[in-house]
Parts: C-alpha cells; structure tokens; sequence
C-alpha cells in the first residue's frame, strides 16, 4: 500500500508539473510565433531552446551536485518540460515546410532546434554550477 501511494504521489506530481509547463508553452509559443508572422516555427525554437536550458539546470543537480530527490526531478523533467518542450510539434512544423518547399526554412529549423537544445543543456548546466553555493 505505501509504495502505492508513493507511485500515486509521483504521478500527481508530473501531473501537475505537466499541467504547468503546458500552460507556460501555450503562452509563450504563440508570442514568438507572432514576431515572424508564421514564416518560421520560433515558438516551437524558443521553448525547445529555454526547456533545454532548464533541463541543464536539472542535469547539474542530479549528477554534478545531487540534491534533487527523485519525485522533483521526475517532476521537473518528466512533467514540466515534457509539458513545456515539443518534439512532436517540431515534427509536425518540419512536414509542413517540407510540404511547403520551404527548404531554407526547414534547414534552419532543424540545425537551430539540435544546435541550440544542446548548447543549452550544456550551458544551463554551467550557469547551475556557477550559482550553486
């Protein structure tokens, strides 16, 4: 019963973390689409790219300086970031502009997306090490 409830509390919690994160990309990927009026999928570039940074952050505290327990770090990136960053709607925005002929567009997107989400990781990482105590 008690490693029930300890699952069930884990759930809850990337169920709520999950929630948020979607919440946040809802918000913020609309916005930036807006400043290239649709012509390029900054949105999908801009939370993918800050969810990567994050995701730095939650990589230093569990291998560099482990002090997240396993139920916030299973939060943070199970639920928030996998709420708030989006694979599948880069998938889906490639198609379009390979639908669309929009090679250039294409090239960029994927090169920026792989590029910059793992520069990020590196570089939330860092920043988490430099501001650690």
């Amino acid at each position: 019963m008690a490693y029930t409830r300890r699952v069930l509390a884990k759930l809850m919690l990337i169920g709520v973390f999950g929630a948020c994160g979607a919440i946040a990309r809802s918000l913020v990927s609309p916005a930036a689409d807006r400043l290239f009026a649709g012509r390029f999928p900054l949105g999908t570039l801009v939370v993918n790219v800050v969810g990567c940074l994050f995701a730095g952050f939650v990589l230093y505290f569990t291998i560099d300086k482990p002090s997240l327990s396993p139920n916030l770090r299973a939060a943070l990136m199970t639920g928030f970031l996998g709420g708030l960053t989006t694979f599948s709607a880069f998938g889906f925005e490639s198609v379009l502009l390979m639908k669309d002929r929009q090679w250039l567009p294409l090239a960029i997107s994927i090169l920026a997306n792989v590029a910059f989400g793992i520069i990020s990781v590196m570089l939330g990482r860092e920043c988490a090490r430099l501001l650690s105590p």
